[in-house]
């Protein structure tokens, strides 16, 4: 049959990023019909296209173990590490009506997709210029707005994190999103 507008497509892929290293590709689905909605890796010729992140709607999901929030959430962007063996994936985190951030190794296993990674709670993120902390901006986990850098090893561990605020954008009455790093290290 032939898809004639978004809503018979209950697969439409509404961001999708290249690695660095252009093997791989890593897209959002995200019809709102399945669970089939969420970041899928691929790398043509060597791999099928493999889900790595099932999104989790208000409507219910039962396939994926959640120990902690977001109990809700959906994906709505990808970043490949520089070294392109990890995804930084943004979601909207229904039940605080904000952002936050998952990193995601990419993994042949279909078992992957069944437990959601750690979530680091910060509305914007992007890769530090050596892949090896996240560029964090907007709100954090207290509320405060602010620019700085994370550890991407801590997982659900807070005290690992070695968070580095570069800017409170509180402190002077600014929103800060969108935060990078440039190639000199300066954010």
């Amino acid at each position: 049959a032939l898809l004639t507008s978004r809503e018979d497509n209950n697969a439409i892929v509404v961001d999708a990023a290249w690695s660095p290293d252009g093997r791989s590709i890593a897209f959002v689905v995200n019809a709102d019909k399945t669970e089939n909605d969420g970041v899928w890796w691929y790398t043509p010729g060597a791999t099928a296209p493999v889900q790595i992140l099932v999104d989790c709607l208000p409507s219910g999901c039962i396939t994926v173990q959640r120990d902690s929030p977001p109990y809700e959430y959906e994906t709505r962007s990808v970043v490949w590490s520089p070294q392109s063996d990890a995804v930084l994936a943004q979601v909207y985190w229904y039940e605080r009506d904000r952002h936050a951030q998952i990193i995601l190794v990419p993994s042949g296993s279909e078992d992957y997709r069944s437990v959601r990674p750690p979530v680091f709670e910060y509305d914007y993120g992007d890769w530090s210029v050596d892949g090896q902390r996240l560029i964090v901006s907007g709100r954090d986990d207290a509320g405060r707005v602010v620019l700085g850098s994370i550890n991407r090893y801590a997982g659900n561990d807070r005290n690992a994190r070695d968070e580095r605020i570069a800017l409170d954008g509180s402190a002077l009455g600014l929103w800060i999103q969108h935060g990078v790093q440039r190639p000199d290290g300066s954010l």
